[in-house]
């Protein structure tokens, strides 16, 4: 290593500790926002298993319940929500024969669908202007995100 890294490295460590007491002050101020995206169908109660993909619903019950907790033991270091929606419909994406498909498949497993503008809206606006509750479900989905792209209209 050159003498010039060397005092590259020195002069990095050093401005990174003069940071450090500052970026702390900032990061007991503001708490860190985490959106977990599960599913409609993620069960948390393994009482409830679901009839289709039980398993695969209940692991993600299981992920939705850590990221609650952890939030909780934070003592306000995270705010942390999950989102839960049904199917998330992206239009012009799918084929017909997909989403023929999509939606024989919703009846039969009783899944709700959301507009992919509704779920990005909504966990930008969560994000940004705090969440709501700590789990929103697929009618939340699409009642927030419709309000933040109507008010993104008003704006243009």
């Amino acid at each position: 290593m050159g003498r010039g890294t060397q005092d590259l490295l020195r002069l990095h460590s050093q401005r990174s500790r003069d940071h450090r007491p500052a970026a702390t002050r900032l990061l007991r101020r503001q708490a860190v926002r985490f959106i977990y995206t599960s599913g409609a169908n993620g069960e948390r109660d393994p009482s409830k298993k679901p009839w289709v993909l039980g398993d695969y619903c209940l692991m993600r019950g299981e992920a939705q319940s850590f990221v609650l907790n952890y939030a909780k033991d934070s003592r306000g270091a995270v705010e942390a929500a999950v989102a839960k929606p049904g199917l998330i419909d992206a239009p012009g994406k799918m084929s017909m024969a997909m989403n023929a498909l999509s939606t024989i498949g919703r009846s039969i497993i009783g899944l709700p669908k959301v507009d992919v503008h509704e779920v990005a809206a909504t966990l930008i606006d969560q994000a940004i202007n705090g969440i709501e509750k700590d789990t929103l479900l697929n009618d939340d989905l699409i009642r927030i995100g419709q309000k933040a792209l109507a008010e993104q209209q008003k704006s243009q």
